[in-house]
């Protein structure tokens, strides 16, 4: 991403409150993971101090040099302080057969593949709730401890549904999957291991085979679905 700090500028005038950036930025620099600091970092640099923006990045390396092998951190995510707090980052392992790394960015909650437990209200022992109350509640008791203890008591006193983790049925994902999966890491952790050109290429080599295994089986998975419904299948059998 070529750029000055005039246009920069000019574009960050322009866009409303709250704001988030993500980039290759070519920009090195120690803040976010780089082992030097160069004129495009520096210009990035005070460019966020200018407009009192935040960089998301924790250090990780975004990007892997396909000739050299060598990985450095230039892939820039930014955003306004009021927003900075509820954001989470994270590069995800898998080059995908590029030569920068998916970064995975998340607003608010990550509670999103788990059930969480709930209150059974209707099976709350009130009479209870209510007599440990008056019991543990006075009048000196502070803010904080008053809610420690209404937390405590209705633990105690109201039932919790389990926790449940949501598990994605994936009928189609079969052992040739697996393995050519199994395949992928084993070569994504030699080329983290030992970055070289040849390792590279081999994994995009190897990601692009993955990728047509995955698509492969999921058409003729589909396909089959398809061709076994006929006009006498149950509807709860056919998913329809």
């Amino acid at each position: 991403m070529a750029f000055n700090s005039n246009d920069f500028n000019d574009l960050l005038s322009q866009l409303p409150s709250p704001i988030l950036i993500t980039g290759d930025f070519n920009s090195h620099s120690t803040l976010w993971g780089g082992t030097k600091l160069d004129r495009q970092g520096k210009m990035v640099q005070d460019i966020l101090t200018k407009h009192n923006l935040c960089v998301l990045n924790d250090t990780s390396r975004t990007y892997i040099h396909p000739a050299t092998g060598s990985s450095s951190a230039i892939d820039l995510s930014i955003c306004s302080l009021d927003i900075f707090l509820h954001i989470q980052w994270k590069t995800l392992e898998d080059l995908c057969g590029i030569d920068h790394y998916l970064i995975s960015i998340s607003y608010g909650s990550t509670e999103t593949s788990s059930a969480i437990p709930s209150g059974k209200l209707c099976k709350a022992d009130c009479l209870s709730f209510s007599r440990e109350g008056k019991e543990q509640l006075g009048c000196s008791i502070s803010l904080d401890e008053f809610s420690e203890k209404i937390i405590a008591i209705a633990n105690n006193n109201i039932p919790k549904s389990k926790f449940s983790v949501r598990r994605h049925n994936t009928v189609w994902f079969s052992d040739t999957c697996k393995e050519a999966i199994k395949k992928k890491k084993k070569s994504l952790r030699k080329v983290k291991s030992s970055p070289t050109s040849e390792n590279i290429q081999q994994y995009k080599i190897i990601w692009g085979q993955t990728r047509k295994t995955i698509k492969s089986t999921r058409r003729h998975s589909w396909q089959n679905f398809v061709s076994s419904i006929n006009s006498r299948t149950p509807i709860k059998k056919s998913g329809i």
